[in-house]
């Protein structure tokens, strides 16, 4: 039957023979019931209540099967993953972590970038949606731009540009629209080889990092890299990268300080901060 959620549309794509043509054993069944499941939770705005994430729009078949799977998947806030042979659709919600890996998982020396380059990184985001309202013409959704992340940046806006044509709620848009500027302010980003207690981590499942030399106590990343291979003493490794998240991006309606996204990198004491000393002067005869 017809459907708008975003999940169950990626999923149509996959297999249909105007999209991928995948076989029905070519997709997880189980994770995009979970999905569209997630997609059709009902939240409240103005006026009413909408589903998280629906596709309203459509597309020809002049567009590329990557420019209409990331089309799909940008209306859910999310990306696709391909795993043991695979398609499902990673939704952009929390999901809390079930799994924990440590120091005692580490294969070797953890490598982490703590930002991510001036040329990706923003601090408000801009764009178009469209609907019946608009008699489908392009239009400008209201703007979002994060305060405390322009304060951050020394005061310079840079604004993204996120085109959401087949968003028909400026709600949504908006929605979408904070989920990229949050995500995109969790900058810190860890690769490291761990031994196969990571071996069932999943692309887009959210864990917890505990590492007390940086000050890492069940400190939540999200999985975008995942690769196994062999070491040179003929132990699999899992080579992963991992992004830090949390569950403050994706908030309903957010009003969390702007600030926390950075106060919350390491638990180490502030290295510019010197704590004042106990030492009293006293003198004797």
């Amino acid at each position: 039957e017809w459907s708008d959620n975003a999940a169950l549309i990626a999923r149509d794509y996959f297999t249909a023979d105007y999209g991928l043509k995948a076989a029905s054993t070519a997709v997880n069944d189980t994770a995009f019931i979970a999905a569209a499941a997630t997609c059709a939770e009902s939240g409240t705005i103005t006026g009413g209540t909408e589903s998280r994430y629906t596709v309203n729009g459509s597309f020809s078949t002049e567009s590329s099967p990557k420019e209409v799977i990331t089309t799909i998947h940008t209306h859910m806030a999310g990306f696709p993953s391909y795993a043991q042979g695979q398609w499902s659709s990673v939704v952009g919600a929390w999901a809390a972590p079930t799994k924990t890996l440590t120091a005692d998982d580490l294969r070797g020396p953890l490598s982490v970038s703590p930002r991510v380059s001036r040329s990706a990184n923003f601090n408000g985001v801009i764009g178009l949606w469209r609907s019946e309202a608009s008699k489908w013409q392009p239009t400008s959704y209201p703007a979002l731009v994060g305060a405390g992340f322009v304060a951050e940046d020394n005061g310079v806006e840079n604004l993204a540009d996120l085109n959401l044509l087949m968003a028909d709620s400026p709600a949504r848009c908006q929605r979408i629209a904070k989920i990229a500027l949050y995500r995109n302010r969790q900058q810190m980003v860890v690769s490291a080889s761990f031994g196969l207690n990571a071996m069932d981590v999943a692309i887009g499942e959210v864990i917890n990092l505990t590492y007390e030399r940086w000050g890492w106590t069940a400190k939540t990343f999200e999985c975008v890299s995942w690769v196994l291979s062999i070491g040179e003493d003929g132990e699999p490794l899992i080579e992963m990268t991992l992004r830090e998240i949390s569950e403050a991006v994706f908030d309903w309606d957010s009003n969390v300080d702007e600030a926390d996204f950075s106060a919350d990198d390491t638990a180490l004491p502030d290295a510019f901060i010197a704590s004042v000393p106990t030492i009293a002067l006293s003198s004797e005869l």
